[in-house]
């Protein structure tokens, strides 16, 4: 029973957020994957959206000239993902707000 509580309680932006971190850093950013991306499955060759995913893939690796040219922002946006995790767990699992 605890066991249920405790996954109830978890936040679904935090475990979005960190399962989106783990396949990326899980992808081969140089190979073609399987993806929702819209204009990727209508055939177009290039989507900002999938360069920066593949920019935070390639930060992953430790080859950030190639993140880079990937996408400029890839750096700046794992800087803000990671910090928004932090602020969730810091939020729900260490700060917890008191019930009076």
């Amino acid at each position: 029973m605890k066991i249920l509580n405790s996954l109830r309680k978890i936040d679904l932006e935090l475990v979005i957020w960190l399962t989106a971190l783990v396949m990326l850093a899980l992808t081969n950013p140089t190979e073609h994957h399987w993806t929702l991306c819209p204009l990727s499955n209508l055939g177009f060759k290039y989507c900002p959206g999938c360069g920066l995913g593949r920019s935070i893939s390639y930060l992953f690796r430790g080859d950030i000239s190639a993140s880079f040219h990937m996408h400029p922002l890839g750096i700046f946006a794992l800087g803000i993902i990671s910090y928004r995790i932090i602020q969730i767990i810091n939020k729900q699992y260490i700060h917890k707000p008191t019930i009076k």
